[in-house]
């Protein structure tokens, strides 16, 4: 085992104290439950297929993702997995409150949700011996030493819908014997493009091919028939636009051009829809700071101000049916970006800044096709506003220009590939 390896899960070994003691924290201040403290530690009350009276005799499938995104990508497969392979049973792991709650919605008998343990040798390995997988699929680009050493062990390991950031591939490469160890665990890596396929080769991955992106075979994001009728009688004739998926200090770039597109449209209304919801109340100072008025939506107010902040969960769906223009934000600073295929795919004009190195093929795929526009960044943070609000307002004034976007929208999604094919296999 190579050294930065050993060291490694030494360290964590130190670390458990620490760990223990920020998770408590955690779970005084309500961020985390006493189910996912006990999960995260590989203390679970749930049984293994081959122990549970609905399912008996029933092998199992441990499928890793760690967020929302990558969960519905997840479930995505795992359904069409169980049809060809209905003896098996699928363990779903992930680290989020809210993909947790995604795939609760889901409520299929074949698939069990469980927060993923810390990577620390002694957990991992009580979590193994408690699931004992058949198959391990790790989805995107979670890469944790120590569930990748230990699960080897005892079962293959594929990585789904690979994807690698050049800065990762990189920081990778300046440990080679560590990185070629660690790929070694990979029975077979399935890359999202060439370019990642490339970087996992490089690295040491031994059986790499190129299989698309998974979250293109993702289903529409569900929504409330009631909220969405609720919020258009709200929001009447007003111009408006949504901005998804916003990180801190993307919103004061936001309300830059809010400002600008109030002046050229009366009573003009922008839906912020943050990433982390609880951000809510921080970002109500932000705005009435800049002397505009808030609506909150986790405060049951009605879309009725200047600024509707949608700090809800599991509701993106429903905001993406209301709006035909989105940006989509984690893009604006380099937070790497977020899923705009999302926003294609429920028949939005789709905005995005700069900065989507982990949507990288996704974005340059879908401007090509005309789908997604790039927003220029400017010297300062006032010219990148001002750009974003030109953009918008010049979508507003040509509906013409909203309904071919949604046909091209509609196009692109029924041509996509089988891309499901090469892993079934």
């Amino acid at each position: 085992m190579p050294l930065p390896l050993i060291l490694y899960r030494y360290l964590l070994r130190l670390a458990l104290p620490i760990l223990l003691l920020w998770v408590f924290i955690r779970l005084c201040k309500g961020k985390e439950a006493w189910r996912t403290l006990l999960e995260k530690f590989g203390l679970s009350q749930k049984k293994r297929a081959d122990k549970h009276k609905s399912y008996p005799n029933k092998k199992t499938i441990w499928v890793h993702a760690v967020s929302v995104g990558e969960s519905m990508s997840a479930l995505t497969m795992i359904d069409a997995l169980h049809q060809q392979y209905p003896d098996y049973h699928f363990l779903l792991t992930s680290g989020t409150v809210t993909s947790a709650q995604m795939i609760s919605r889901h409520n299929a008998p074949y698939v069990t949700h469980q927060f993923v343990p810390f990577d620390t040798p002694a957990i991992m390995q009580r979590f193994l011996r408690q699931w004992q997988p058949h198959v391990i699929l790790m989805v995107e680009s979670e890469i944790w030493p120590n569930l990748l050493y230990q699960g080897r062990q005892q079962c293959p390991i594929f990585l789904l819908q690979g994807r690698m950031s050049k800065k990762t591939a990189t920081r990778w490469q300046k440990y080679p014997k560590t990185a070629h160890y660690i790929m070694q665990s990979y029975r077979m890596v399935f890359a999202q493009s060439q370019r990642d396929a490339e970087a996992f080769q490089i690295l040491g991955a031994p059986n790499v091919m190129v299989s698309g992106n998974l979250k293109y075979l993702n289903p529409p994001l569900p929504y409330d028939e009631t909220q969405l009728a609720t919020l258009k009688q709200e929001i009447g004739d007003r111009k408006f636009y949504i901005a998804t998926s916003t990180h801190q200090g993307e919103e004061e770039i936001l309300l830059q051009a809010h400002q600008q597109l109030a002046q050229k449209f009366d009573g003009f209304l922008t839906i912020i829809i943050p990433r982390h919801p609880g951000r809510g109340d921080a970002i109500r100072k932000i705005i009435e700071a800049q002397q505009l008025s808030c609506a909150q939506r986790s405060l049951h107010q009605p879309c009725d101000k200047d600024i509707y902040l949608a700090d809800s969960l599991g509701e993106l769906g429903l905001f993406y049916r209301l709006a035909d223009i989105a940006f989509v934000g984690g893009s604006l600073l380099p937070y790497g970006g977020h899923n705009i295929y999302e926003a294609i795919q429920h028949d939005c004009i789709c905005l995005h800044g700069k900065f989507m190195d982990n949507f990288a093929d996704m974005s340059a795929e879908l401007q090509q096709a005309g789908l997604a526009y790039h927003i220029e960044h400017g010297k300062d943070d006032t010219e990148t506003a001002t750009t974003l609000a030109q953009q918008i307002s010049d979508m507003l004034k040509k509906p013409a220009m909203v309904k071919s976007h949604q046909k091209r929208n509609q196009n692109f999604i029924s041509s996509r590939p089988e891309m499901l094919a090469p892993i079934m296999k």
